[in-house]
């Protein structure tokens, strides 16, 4: 008996005339549909497939070049977070991907210029302002938190210009990277500029981002071929954020929350505080387009990278067996892009056939974590979520992974108000808490900005210094604030050094944050627990004695009264050969304590096992 809602073929092709023409492998039809341009070229189906995701699932090649030469989106990612060019990876077959890969460049170089025109409008309608996102990460592995950074990017908004300061650059090479940098972006009518500046170094890297490139062609972004042989022996990881039971309730204060519904104040602005459930980020691992000898290579180099992590940091780090990969075994033609031989009555009512998919049996590994996290919204926060701060976001997404995950949580159904704080998960062991603050310079003034105070008829007048500021105590009755930018704060300072394009970084090896994060605190505890090792973590990794970020990454990580010089003087420099020898020691002490607890252990089993015997015996 079919389902509530069963959709038989007539209304299958009346509602999804493209993926059937798709199915039925139809590339003439399908033209003709698309030339005809009554139907949606992104419309999904019940698995969320757009009709060039459902072309490359299927392998239907010629399918493929008519929705692309019809411009379709070769950026677009289904429901599990797989991109079009990772599911022509999984294909198996190169010249599908780099079909994809070109088109998807030249998308991005001509029609698509990751939402330009849109951020660019939206900041042109939008009201000039300056905001402080304060970021603090944590996590719930104990010696990990002890050394998560914090940072506060500076936001200064005026027109279609942009600028965001910040100093943690990220998590690379075993260690938190800082330094100095700016992003500006200067929108402009036909071409916009982003620069990114390493006040450090005095350098720059600019990029033009033209709204339409007439003179890139189709043939000139053909991927070289080392990259798709990269691809087709790297494993496919997407990393994704599951909000399927994602749930927002009130706190509740007092004893036992017999006090009603929980409020604070931020930043002077009294806020409503929810518990956020339901979040849960998964990982998923594909490899069933590599050879075997490929697999091989990736499981050692997976293996050799969790060796190094002692066992009770391992459980973290168990990859499961999808059940997808589980479900795959049953299937009737495994080495088809349809292995349970699906109609397409079948694939279009998935109710009826839980589980079963089309596309090449998935080989898949998924870890997954769940947070539980606090978001803090103010109802009378004088800026819009929507209108000024999402389009920064937006702007800023396209080159910050951090950006990106906050766009996708605050892009979430949220109760109603603006978050000035809030929770999101970045890695399995790491999260991040981000407080908006010091809106148009109310709390510190800071470069480039006058704070204009607006009345009830619009007037403008800079605010007396002997008045208390904005962000004052609860229950304050907040002015209207704008705010004045002046356009030399995003110009390049002078004197910077331009830095050309750079080729493509490829990434040898398996690498994996969640790991590095791990091994970093399992370093930083080892030279800890021993009172007479005078070895630093940043020399333990191979930081010299004159490394400039030094002393800066040694406060994140050692944190105290002491100045930064007291403390680098403190610090004995050893030579490589000693460090090795110190963390061998590390480790060796705690392999003997480890033997040592066991054999105590079963000495005292031998011992009751003794006793028992002897009180069976006596009479």
């Amino acid at each position: 008996m079919a389902l509530p809602g069963y959709k038989n073929s007539e209304i299958i092709l009346q509602d999804y005339p493209l993926h059937c023409h798709i199915w039925n492998d139809e590339p003439v039809q399908l033209d003709e549909a698309l030339t005809s341009k009554l139907h949606d070229y992104e419309k999904t189906d019940p698995h969320k497939r757009t009709p060039l995701h459902l072309a490359v699932t299927l392998g239907r090649v010629d399918c493929v070049r008519v929705l692309l030469q019809h411009k379709c989106d070769a950026n677009a990612t289904n429901k599990e977070g797989w991109s079009v060019v990772q599911e022509a990876v999984g294909t198996g077959n190169p010249e599908l991907l780099a079909l994809i890969i070109q088109n998807r460049e030249y998308q991005r170089l001509t029609e698509r210029t990751g939402g330009i025109p849109q951020i660019l409008e939206a900041l042109e309608e939008a009201d000039d302002f300056y905001l402080e996102m304060k970021w603090e990460f944590s996590s719930w592995v104990p010696f990990v938190s002890r050394m998560c950074p914090s940072d506060t990017y500076r936001i200064w908004k005026s027109g279609a210009n942009v600028r965001i300061d910040s100093t943690l650059v990220g998590f690379d090479q075993m260690s938190w990277q800082r330094g100095k940098q700016s992003f500006i972006f200067k929108g402009e009518r036909n071409s916009s500029h982003l620069f990114e500046v390493n006040h450090e170094k005095k350098t720059f890297w600019k990029e033009v981002i033209k709204l339409r490139q007439e003179s890139v062609s189709l043939d000139s972004v053909k991927p070289p071929v080392d990259i798709i042989s990269m691809r087709m022996t790297s494993p496919n990881i997407t990393t994704s954020l599951d909000t399927e039971r994602l749930s927002f309730t009130r706190q509740r204060s007092g004893f036992l929350g017999w006090g009603g519904d929980k409020c604070e104040v931020i930043n002077g602005y009294e806020s409503k505080i929810y518990n956020v459930t339901g979040v849960e980020v998964i990982t998923r691992t594909r490899t069933e387009h590599m050879t075997e000898e490929d697999r091989e290579r990736f499981k050692e180099e997976k293996t050799q990278s969790q060796s190094r992590l002692p066992s009770f940091f391992n459980l973290f780090h168990q990859d499961e067996e999808d059940s997808t990969s589980k479900l795959y075994e049953k299937a009737l033609d495994p080495d088809t892009t349809n292995p349970f031989r699906l109609s397409i009555e079948q694939y279009f009512n998935p109710k009826e056939n839980p589980g079963k998919d089309i596309g090449r049996c998935k080989r898949m590994t998924s870890k997954s974590q769940k947070f539980s996290a606090t978001l803090a919204l103010c109802d009378n926060f004088p800026l819009s979520l929507q209108d000024q701060v999402l389009p920064v976001i937006n702007l800023m997404a396209n080159s910050n992974t951090h950006f990106a995950k906050l766009r996708d949580f605050i892009t979430l159904q949220l109760p109603a108000g603006f978050p000035v704080k809030i929770e999101i998960p970045l890695f399995h062991v790491l999260n991040a808490r981000v407080t908006f603050g010091n809106f148009n310079g109310t709390e510190s003034l800071p470069e480039g900005l006058i704070t204009l105070n607006e009345d009830e008829a619009g007037n403008l007048s800079v605010p007396d210094p002997d008045e208390p500021s904005e962000a004052g105590a609860e229950g304050q009755v907040h002015k209207k604030v704008r705010c004045l930018i002046d356009k030399l704060i995003f110009d390049l300072p002078h004197g910077y050094k331009e830095l050309g394009v750079e080729a493509y970084e490829r990434q040898g090896g398996y690498r994996d944050e969640d790991d590095e994060l791990l091994q970093l605190a399992i370093q930083q505890s080892l030279l800890d627990g021993d009172p007479e090792q005078d070895v630093t973590l940043l020399e333990a990794l191979g930081y010299g004695r004159n490394d400039p970020q030094r002393a800066i990454q040694e406060s994140l990580l050692f944190p105290g009264d002491e100045s930064e010089a007291d403390r680098v003087e403190a610090v004995r420099e050893p030579s490589s050969d000693v460090i090795d020898e110190d963390l061998r020691r590390a480790l060796e002490m705690s392999e003997r304590e480890l033997f040592k607890q066991r054999a105590q252990e079963e000495q005292e089993d031998e011992e009751l096992q003794m006793i028992l015997r002897l009180s069976m015996t006596e009479k």
